[in-house]
């Protein structure tokens, strides 16, 4: 399984359309999972681009925890995080992956191994 976190606004979440469609056709066997804001995923899984979604309720607390009881015990084989805010930052590092791609700076170096 594949998570790709993108939380940032419905602009960026349809930029990342061409990625999930590359990670769906180079990994079709795999499930892809998609974090987005709340409302904006039932689009992307519409249109078939991932397998799962879920909604991140950024305007109410607490997000990341609510986030964390959804997954569970769940572990991703990628979780490719491509939003650079501290706070996908902070639920990337909390959720259980073999590894972990993101955009890496001098204050999250320990979160991703790409």
């Amino acid at each position: 399984m594949i998570l790709y976190i993108q939380t940032a606004f419905l602009g960026d979440l349809l930029l990342s359309i061409p990625t999930l469609k590359k990670i769906k056709e180079t990994f079709p066997e795999k499930s892809l999972h998609l974090i987005c804001r709340k409302g904006l995923g039932s689009f992307v899984k519409a249109e078939g681009f991932v397998d799962r979604v879920f909604d991140d309720f950024k305007s109410t607390k607490p997000t990341v925890s609510e986030i964390k009881k959804l997954l569970g015990d769940q572990k991703y084989e990628f979780l490719i995080c491509a939003h650079e805010s501290f706070r996908s930052n902070f639920l990337s590092r909390a959720i259980k992956a073999d590894k972990k791609i993101g955009y890496k700076n001098f204050w999250n170096g320990f979160i991703f191994d790409e």
